[in-house]
């Protein structure tokens, strides 16, 4: 597998700790706008959208996450989980990009790659880190001029209620 440098970097010093709260980003390849294709009009198409956000509540109903909070945005996921009992980060990020990506795959009826290799995570070690990484993640639709207030748009949930 062909690695850029900053991917291997993305590795460094991850560590992978059952219970710990984490942020992790993931970026669709090339940036494409792919998860909410019209911006401006959000909920024109939201059977993409829909994918992330059943994979994300399957993740946490299997126990395999705790999600706190996510966000869809047009190219990219944030998710705040605490990582479940007995799994490891990256394997539980690598399930979220395969089955994601097999079903986006047969929304759009394409093949090929959908992620970007790798995912920037975060260890949440305290209340003030959690609640910077969750209001972050809530205000970035803000932040890219996509709605006026975080709760308008409609791709994202905070302390989801399943």
């Amino acid at each position: 597998m062909d690695e850029k440098p900053h991917q291997s970097s993305l590795r460094k010093g991850r560590v992978s700790i059952p219970e710990r709260c984490y942020s992790v980003t993931t970026c669709i390849e090339g940036k494409r706008p792919l998860l909410v294709p019209d911006s401006l009009r959000p909920l024109a198409d939201v059977r993409t959208a829909q994918v992330i956000e059943n994979c994300i509540r399957w993740l946490h109903e299997q126990k395999r996450w705790n999600c706190r909070g996510y966000v869809v945005m047009p190219d990219h996921v944030h998710v705040i989980f605490l990582l479940g009992e007995s799994q490891i980060l990256s394997g539980v990020v690598s399930s979220f990009g395969k089955y994601t990506a097999k079903k986006l795959n047969e929304l759009s009826g394409q093949k090929g790659r959908v992620w970007q290799h790798g995912f920037y995570d975060h260890c949440l070690r305290d209340e003030k880190s959690y609640m910077r990484h969750l209001r972050y993640i809530y205000e970035n639709p803000v932040r890219k001029g996509l709605v006026q207030y975080p709760e308008e748009w409609p791709f994202s949930a905070i302390n989801p209620n399943w």
